[in-house]
């Protein structure tokens, strides 16, 4: 066992080891109304992060630019043939069945509408109603079978050299229908509302780091371990 050279040193560095995981407990431990401090911290930077990722007035206004633009693309589904149909027949779409393949041909400013309908009502956790809407067994399933979609006919539109048509399909999965899935059961946040909190918690984050290793720092310094500047030999 090392032996403690610098008793004043060691004191410090146990001092702040101890407090370092009391704070740590604290965290760690359901005192904030039945949670944890990291859960509730958690929770308050994702209600920020869904807070920033509200694109919804963009994309209607995207895609009423594409109203009465009309598309024919034809989508490959290994799985989930049936409730892809029913997501472009409600948007108004008319859909050809050919094996695991879907004929579709629509209105896009039409579809995307019905995309952004469909991705605003999961953004403020109104899965019921998205659920209701197709009779699917889940509401993430309507997003997750939009993403397929979407994702195909960005890269099917890419392929026929229709840029603007894939650019707008993959605003409707990125800004739309990812963030809405991601986000799902989220309470969004204002940063406006919190700067206090999280000037606090990014400055405690910081001090907490700090005090980590100045603890480690005191600790081995007590125990006689330092780091050495090198002597520099002389030529003879």
């Amino acid at each position: 066992m090392a032996a403690i050279v610098e008793k004043k040193s060691f004191s410090l560095g146990l001092i702040l080891t101890i407090g370092f995981v009391a704070i740590l407990v604290i965290l760690f431990s359901p005192v904030f109304h039945g949670q944890t401090g990291l859960y509730r911290i958690d929770e308050t930077f994702n209600g920020l992060a869904k807070g920033s990722t509200y694109f919804t007035p963009e994309l209607l206004e995207k895609a009423e630019k594409w109203s009465g633009k009309d598309f024919e693309i034809s989508l490959h589904f290994k799985t989930g043939l049936e409730k892809a149909e029913i997501l472009f027949k409600n948007a108004g779409c008319e859909v050809v069945k050919q094996g695991d393949i879907l004929k579709i041909k629509g209105d896009l400013g039409k579809l995307g509408k019905a995309i952004v309908k469909d991705t605003e009502d999961m953004y403020h956790n109104r899965g019921e109603l998205v659920k209701t809407r197709y009779g699917f067994n889940s509401e993430k399933e309507v997003l997750y079978y939009w993403w397929l979609a979407l994702k195909q006919m960005d890269k099917t539109f890419k392929k026929a050299g229709k840029v603007k048509e894939a650019g707008f399909c993959h605003d409707l999965l990125a800004k739309g229908v990812e963030a809405s899935y991601n986000f799902y059961g989220v309470e969004p946040e204002k940063a406006g509302g919190h700067v206090a909190l999280v000037s606090f918690l990014l400055i405690f984050y910081v001090v907490y780091t700090v005090w980590w290793g100045f603890a480690i720092y005191y600790l081995f310094e007590g125990l006689g371990l330092k780091t050495t500047k090198a002597k520099v030999k002389k030529e003879a």
